[in-house]
C-alpha cells in the first residue's frame, strides 16, 4: 500500500510541476561523527600503520548521494540490494585523511534480523564499493566506505524500497546504530569505526537533459 501511494506521488508531481523528472531523484545525505575505534575492537590489535593515522576522538564527516530509482538487484522477504544506486561518496577523517568512491549500494531492511539472538531492526546500509581513492596506509588499501542508520522502532520502515527523505529523517530521529556499523576498511580487521553526532538529508531533483 506504501508503495502504491509513494509511485503515485511520484507520478503526481511529474504531471503538476513543471521540469520535475522522476528519472533524477537523486538524495543528499551529509553527516558528522567521531571516530570509536581503530583496528580490531574484539582482539584489541591495531596495525602499526593504522594506529599511527588515526585515533580515537577523530572527527568524521560525510557525504553520500544515490538515486531513489535505481531497481533492486534482489531481495528477500526482510532485505533488498540496491547495487549502483551509490553515486558518490565522500568521507573525511582528523585533519588531513580524505577518501572516496564513484559508485556502490544500498542495503535496505524492514524488520531484519541479522541472526537468531540478533535483535529485530530497521535499517539503511551505504555502501561505497568502485572507484574508491584515498592514500594507502602503509601496506594497507582501502576497500569499503559504509554509512548506516538502524532502528530499534519497527514501524521506522514498512517497505524495502529505496528511502526518501521523510524516511531518512526517522531513520534518524529513531537510530541506535553505532561504530559497529559505520566504518571505513583496509580489509578485515583493519578498520577504522566511527559512532554519528548529526545527520541532514536533502533531495536534489533535477531535470534531465
Amino acid at each position: 500500500m506504501l508503495a502504491t501511494k509513494r509511485a503515485f506521488g511520484i507520478l503526481l508531481l511529474a504531471l503538476l510541476v513543471p521540469g520535475y523528472s522522476a528519472d533524477a531523484a537523486v538524495i543528499k545525505i551529509s553527516y558528522n561523527g567521531t571516530v570509536t575505534s581503530v583496528g580490531d575492537p574484539h582482539l584489541g590489535t591495531v596495525d602499526a600503520a593504522l594506529g599511527g593515522a588515526f585515533s580515537v576522538g577523530d572527527a568524521v564527516t560525510g557525504i553520500v548521494t544515490f538515486d531513489t530509482t535505481t531497481p533492486q538487484n534482489f531481495s528477500s522477504a526482510n532485505e533488498a540490494n540496491y547495487g549502483g544506486a551509490v553515486k558518490s561518496f565522500l568521507l573525511k577523517v582528523g585533519s588531513s585523511y580524505t577518501t572516496g568512491a564513484t559508485g556502490g549500494l544500498v542495503l535496505t531492511q524492514d524488520d531484519h534480523q541479522a541472526g537468531s539472538s540478533a535483535p529485530t531492526r530497521d535499517g539503511l546500509f551505504f555502501m561505497g564499493l568502485a572507484g574508491l581513492s584515498g592514500d594507502p596506509i602503509g601496506s594497507l588499501q582501502l576497500d569499503r566506505l559504509q554509512f548506516s542508520l538502524l532502528a530499534a522502532n519497527l514501524a521506522t520502515l514498512n517497505d524495502l524500497l529505496l528511502p526518501d527523505v521523510s524516511d531518512i529523517q526517522a531513520m534518524w530521529t529513531n537510530n541506535v546504530a553505532n561504530g559497529n556499523t559505520n566504518f571505513l576498511s583496509f580489509g578485515v580487521p583493519d578498520t577504522v569505526r566511527y559512532s554519528l553526532s548529526s545527520v541532514t538529508e536533502h533531495s536534489e531533483n533535477r531535470e534531465l537533459s
